[in-house]
């Protein structure tokens, strides 16, 4: 009878396994697997492995030991950790690492975790795909980049013109800094007082979904008016809604003086 309900308590706890997108695998105190996932398998499988060759009998962390002499940098970081919470120095531990394939980039999220009901101690590794997330988060970081590289001010506001993005140039030609500005008006920090009654009017065009491209007075932290040349485009989502509002901004002062002195010098002559 004991051995029936050990039967069926098993086949209840494969099963609520199976069901998991992650891959998991279930250790001994030393590293060996006592259980794997329908997920990991298929892992193993798809990816040219032979899943019994990584699965139930296997030592984990001699796995990773092997991958370690092969100077896979990851791989003693990983060992380390699932040692550390199998002697109970840590409660729980979790690291990000990239697996990418000859087609692919690749990164998961592991988590190793106690299962502290259990005695003797079973620990449950589990691999999380996180390459989306990590994709995503390395396009924002090229994006950031470029903008911030653009030797032009890239300033951008949400619909009620507070400042959410303002890059190094922007700093360097307006004077403050990105800390200071965020969060605020563009209103009450861009534009010289000549211009503020046509900074409202391009303002409200914008807030339309129109665009705006021509010249433009500003002023400096200092005081200092600089003559620029402005666009500025309305921000949409993908379902095409209006979200905010990106203006990007062109010193054009020694534009100004050569256009002044051939003015000039059209009058001398």
């Amino acid at each position: 009878m004991n051995d029936e309900r050990q039967q069926a308590s098993y086949r209840f706890y494969q099963a609520t396994i199976d069901v998991l997108s992650k891959h998991i695998a279930v250790i001994d105190a030393s590293g060996t697997i006592l259980a794997v996932n329908k997920a990991w398998r298929e892992f193993a499988q798809a990816n040219g492995a032979d899943p019994d060759a990584v699965s139930e009998g296997v030592n984990y962390l001699d796995v990773c030991d092997q991958s370690a002499a092969r100077g896979e940098a990851d791989a003693p970081v990983a060992a380390t950790l699932i040692r550390e919470v199998a002697a109970g120095e840590r409660e729980a531990a979790m690291m990000e690492y990239a697996c990418h394939s000859p087609q692919e980039q690749r990164w998961f999220k592991l988590k190793i975790t106690p299962l502290s009901a259990d005695d003797p101690l079973r620990i449950v590794i589990a691999h999380e795909n996180v390459t989306e997330r990590k994709l995503s988060q390395n396009q924002i970081r090229l994006h950031t980049l470029l903008l911030a590289s653009v030797e032009q001010a890239v300033i951008a506001t949400d619909l009620s013109g507070a400042i959410i993005y303002w890059n190094p140039f922007a700093e360097r030609l307006y004077g403050w800094s990105s800390a200071e500005v965020m969060g605020r008006s563009i209103l009450e920090v861009t534009p010289a007082e000549s211009s503020m009654s046509q900074a409202q009017e391009i303002l409200s065009r914008l807030m339309k979904g129109e665009s705006w491209s021509g010249e433009f007075l500003v002023r400096h932290r200092n005081g200092q008016i600089i003559p620029i040349h402005l666009t500025n485009s309305p921000i949409r989502d993908e379902t095409n809604q209006l979200i905010g509002i990106i203006g990007i901004s062109t010193d054009i002062t020694e534009r100004k003086k050569m256009e002044q002195a051939l003015r000039l010098s059209d009058v001398v002559y």
